[in-house]
Parts: C-alpha cells; sequence; structure tokens
C-alpha cells in the first residue's frame, strides 16, 4: 500500500482483473464478456484473447505461464476450459462437464481445482472440484472429482475461493445463511439501536 495508484485501463463497462502472467509483466482482464490481455510496460494496447458470442471471465494462468483456465458458458452453462497461452488458438480442453467456475492451478500445474456452478438438475450442488492434468508435453487432463461439498459462497467475479500454500487447506466463505437451524449458535440483539443511528447519522437542522 505504498506505492501510487496508478491508472491502467478506462474504459465505458466494468473491467474486471482476472489473473498475473508468472513474471507480473502481463495481467489478463474480463470486459465485455471476453478475455483481454494487457501488457504492463504500457507500450502496446490491450490485446483481444477471446472474441466468441459466449461469455468468457475468471481466467487463471499456470503457474509455469503455459496455460490458461477460465469458464464459457458456450454449452449453455459455464463450464472450466484450458487453452495455451498466450497462444489460444492451438487447442482448447474441456474440463468440468457439470459445470465449473473459477478455476485454481496447484501450485505444481499438476491438478486444476474449481467450484461447480448451480446446475441442479445435474446435482452438482456448490463443490470444489479437482481434476489431475498432465502439461509436460501435451495437455491431458483426467475426470473431475469433488472434494470438498458444502454450501460456500461465491462472492464477485473472485469466487470467495482460494487454495493454501502448500495445497492441505483451502479458503472459503460461509455465511450465516449457509447454516442450518442446529448450526447457528449465535445471536446478537443489539439494545438502543435507534439512539445510535441518530448519533452516526443525525438528523439534518434544517
Amino acid at each position: 500500500g505504498s506505492g501510487q495508484v496508478e491508472l491502467l485501463l478506462t474504459g465505458n463497462s466494468a473491467m474486471v482483473p482476472s489473473t498475473f502472467a508468472p513474471d507480473g509483466s502481463q495481467l489478463v482482464y474480463d470486459f465485455d464478456s471476453d478475455l483481454y490481455l494487457l501488457n504492463l510496460d504500457g507500450e502496446s494496447p490491450p490485446r483481444q484473447l477471446t472474441q466468441t458470442v459466449y461469455q468468457e471471465r475468471n481466467a487463471a494462468i499456470s503457474h509455469d505461464g503455459r496455460w490458461i483456465a477460465y469458464e464459457s458458458n458456450e454449452t449453455g452453462f459455464f463450464e472450466i476450459y484450458v487453452r495455451p497461452f498466450p497462444d489460444l488458438e492451438s487447442g482448447k480442453w474441456q474440463i468440468s462437464n457439470q459445470t465449473g467456475t473459477y478455476p485454481r492451478w496447484s501450485r505444481n500445474d499438476d491438478e486444476l481445482f474449481f467450484r461447480s456452478g448451480s446446475r441442479q438438475d445435474l446435482g452438482a450442488g456448490n463443490h470444489i472440484w479437482t481434476a489431475r492434468v498432465q502439461t509436460e508435453t501435451t495437455f491431458q487432463n483426467d475426470t473431475p472429482n469433488i472434494i470438498v461439498s458444502g454450501g460456500y459462497r461465491g462472492t464477485g467475479q473472485q469466487g470467495a475461493f482460494d487454495i493454501s500454500a502448500d495445497e492441505s487447506q483451502f479458503l472459503v466463505i460461509r455465511g450465516e445463511g449457509d447454516l442450518s437451524l442446529s448450526e447457528q449458535t449465535r445471536l446478537v440483539a443489539v439494545e438502543n439501536w435507534f439512539e445510535e443511528l441518530k448519533r452516526l447519522a443525525p438528523p439534518d437542522s434544517q
């Protein structure tokens, strides 16, 4: 927080940062339902990575910088896809098959984690999945498996979901609304709240 704020881009609709290249020199962001690549040296304009009638978002570049995972709704539901990076046109693999959102690479790029969406007819629910992948030569992936089940919240574009550095733990947000009545053990009561409101937001003296 000691640096100066610097404006990188401006536009007429939301631009949502998704992922940095491993060396920090490039940023992939979501804009107008497509993915764009920005060189942070400021010497070249952004480059559009995807250009479809579908929505591509929430990209994640692998730690070796060779692959990019993202979600797209081209099947009618959001699923996880992987492509070579930065040349996306040289290959494409669908990873999830029961909805997928918010991909995350393992530290060694040998596993891809993601959250399932809300396609209830497939019983997907809101789980965390993993798929083993092989990236040394060409890309290959195994069938995904659920490793964490539960009603965990996703907020904004980043999914309220991440992995610890040693990959032994997941960080998720579980709100009070996601708990059953038997699990809700705390009740907060506030007295004289109207007096507090008047102190914090006094009525107009006029």
